[in-house]
């Protein structure tokens, strides 16, 4: 986890790694009500992640400070800038976040996700092992449009 000032994405993002590296540890001290409580982690609500964290403090602290952590920054989520929807897409399209963290961040699901990428005439996955090359252009004209918007 890093201090630095990182947007919802970012955030989203991180959640979901320690969501899934967490889970198995959650399931160890919880049983099957860990798969509830990572379920209700997706309202962002601080308490829920503290809820996370009380238990797995006992068995793993590591992994509790950084619910603590996140849970500390969504105290005050209104105050997390949230990229554009041109800004998220760039950043999805380049393999920086995954498609589920852009469906989260902007409360969509795969159809929402495949037609704003069909709108700005991106490939609705991610472009993973291309020439960078041949991509840099596209990207760097949403992420121009993106900077315009704010």
């Amino acid at each position: 986890m890093t201090s630095e000032r990182q947007d919802l994405a970012d955030l989203i993002q991180e959640l979901r790694m320690l969501m899934w590296g967490s889970s198995k540890a959650l399931y160890t001290a919880l049983g099957k009500p860990a798969w509830r409580l990572l379920y209700d982690v997706s309202d962002e609500n601080p308490g829920t992640l503290r809820a996370v964290a009380d238990a797995l403090r006992p068995t793993r602290p590591d992994l509790a400070d950084q619910w603590d952590f996140l849970a500390a920054i969504f105290e005050n989520r209104t105050a997390i800038p949230v990229p554009s929807v041109d800004e998220l897409l760039a950043r999805y399209v380049s393999g920086e976040i995954g498609d589920r963290t852009v469906m989260w961040v902007m409360d969509w699901d795969h159809r929402d996700l495949y037609a704003a990428c069909a709108e700005r005439d991106l490939p609705p996955i991610q472009m993973g092992e291309v020439d960078e090359d041949e991509v840099r252009p596209l990207l760097e004209l949403l992420q121009d449009k993106a900077k315009q918007k704010h």
